[in-house]
C-alpha cells in the first residue's frame, strides 16, 4: 500500500429509489392535469388527452435526447410513437368543424 493514497467512500444517492420517486411524481402530476381537465375542459376529453400527449411527448423526447447519448434501442421506437401521436393531435384539432 501506498502511504498518501486515500480512495475516497462512494458517494450516497439524494434518493435511495429515485425511480419510484419519479413514478410517484408521474402519477401525481397526472391526477392533477385529470382532476383540472375534469373541471375545466369545455371538450369533456379530446383537450385532455392533446395534452397529455403533447406533454409526453415532450418529456420523454427530451429524456431520449439528453440521457441516451449514444442512444439505444428505444430511443428511435420512442421518439417515432410519441411523433405520430403528436400528429394524430394537430389532425384531430385542424380537422374539426367549428
Amino acid at each position: 500500500m501506498v502511504d498518501g493514497v486515500v480512495n475516497p467512500p462512494p458517494a450516497t444517492a439524494i434518493l435511495p429509489y429515485p425511480a419510484a420517486v419519479t413514478i410517484v411524481l408521474t402519477a401525481l402530476v397526472t391526477g392533477v392535469i385529470l382532476f383540472l381537465a375534469g373541471k375545466f375542459d369545455p371538450t369533456q376529453g379530446p383537450l385532455t388527452i392533446s395534452i397529455m400527449i403533447v406533454l409526453g411527448m415532450l418529456g420523454t423526447t427530451a429524456y431520449c435526447l439528453v440521457f441516451t447519448i449514444p442512444p439505444d434501442d428505444i430511443t428511435p421506437s420512442v421518439v417515432g410513437a410519441l411523433g405520430a401521436g403528436f400528429g394524430a393531435v394537430v389532425v384531430y384539432w385542424l380537422g374539426r368543424k367549428a
